[in-house]
């Protein structure tokens, strides 16, 4: 279905998921323009449409590789062998900071569609969204080393907390990378910082010996 396209170069490819994120990301899938994508890659609107018949199989297109471009992400860059919570949450950090270089809007779309509910879609948004999960954080999040944890908490709650709050410090600085001018030393401090707070849930919730 989609030969047209992925018979393009890498680098026409990549401009067009990178616009068809960017707006896909900033507007619900109803309001989302085809004319912004096609601005925003630089391509004409007939060109579009010659890759991909109309916006939902674009939008389509897009989910399915956000899917399996996230999957093979996960496989390559974190250390699933690394049973430790607090690194893994580390390499996870690494694993985003990754997908964001090629692909600064992924994160967002991603976020977005769990507040998707355009019937025009033609597929049950919600159950898609559930697949990325299963395919990425079930992988990211299994065979953890509940023998760290302190006997006297619930290891569940534990879990659950520090892994929320990762996401959330995570995906909050993902967005506003955005927008600023992002060096070395930037990133140095975003991972410094995300360091400080995997120290203080080893120190709240970790045995000492740990």
């Amino acid at each position: 279905m989609y030969t047209k396209f992925l018979q393009l170069n890498v680098e026409k490819q990549n401009r067009i998921i990178n616009a068809s994120l960017k707006v896909f990301s900033e507007s619900n899938y109803k309001d989302a323009s085809t004319d912004d994508i096609v601005k925003e890659a630089d391509i004409s609107k007939g060109a579009l449409f010659y890759y991909f018949k109309n916006k939902k199989i674009l939008y389509e297109f897009i989910f399915d590789y956000v899917v399996k471009y996230l999957t093979n992400e996960v496989l390559n860059t974190v250390d699933l062998n690394e049973l430790d919570l607090l690194i893994r949450l580390k390499q996870i950090l690494l694993y985003k900071l990754s997908i964001l270089n090629k692909y600064p809007d992924m994160i967002q779309f991603v976020l977005r569609i769990n507040h998707e509910n355009s019937d025009e879609i033609g597929f049950d948004i919600l159950s898609k969204s559930k697949e990325i999960n299963e395919k990425v954080y079930g992988i990211l999040f299994n065979n953890i080393d509940t023998s760290k944890f302190r006997d006297d908490i619930n290891i569940e709650l534990a879990i659950n907390s520090i892994i929320w709050s990762s996401e959330g410090y995570s995906n909050i600085h993902l967005k506003e990378m955005k927008y600023k001018k992002i060096d070395n030393s930037y990133i140095i401090s975003l991972i410094d910082q995300f360091n400080r707070y995997l120290d203080l849930f080893k120190t709240c919730f970790y045995k000492g010996e740990n």
